[in-house]
């Protein structure tokens, strides 16, 4: 075998091997899952002084907030009818929330909007800084991180 073969069908490899790890990443785009949620705030508490509490509430909240941005194909703290997500909780309640999206192609997990977040001074505070109650949300290319004062209730 000459060196040129082996160059051509090492190259013809990679090119099938990127071609069905595109191909999986289609056929299985990234969820959430609770699980991922307090995997990612479990990550953020080892950078932060006072420790978040993982919330279902604030997950579902994160979640409501990227389907939303989903289904009506928007990128934004505000809905197309500029509503933000904390319309939704009771007044007393107060809250942040960092967002990334990327184009839906790219599988994007918890750990890389981490990533993205603390390299921008605002999601950093956020992050770091903010709230009491998490929960963390990504689905096709767009990631929610959100937290609030208090417990939401009802939710």
């Amino acid at each position: 075998m000459k060196i040129s073969d082996f160059f051509f069908i090492s190259w013809n490899l990679f090119i099938v091997g990127i071609l069905v790890v595109g191909f999986i990443m289609h056929q299985f785009p990234y969820s959430s899952t609770p699980e991922s949620s307090m995997s990612a705030i479990e990550k953020i508490n080892e950078m932060r002084s006072e420790k978040l509490i993982f919330s279902l509430g604030v997950y579902k909240l994160a979640k409501i907030r990227t389907e939303d941005m989903l289904e009506n194909e928007y990128c934004s703290h505000f809905s197309p009818d500029r509503k933000d997500i904390f319309h939704l909780l009771p007044p007393h309640v107060s809250g942040y929330e960092a967002i990334l999206c990327v184009d839906g192609a790219v599988t994007l997990t918890e750990s890389d909007a981490i990533k993205y977040f603390l390299d921008s001074d605002e999601h950093r505070k956020i992050l770091l800084e903010k709230g009491r109650y998490a929960g963390f949300y990504c689905e096709n290319g767009i990631c929610v991180f959100i937290v609030t004062s208090h417990e939401p209730s009802g939710r």
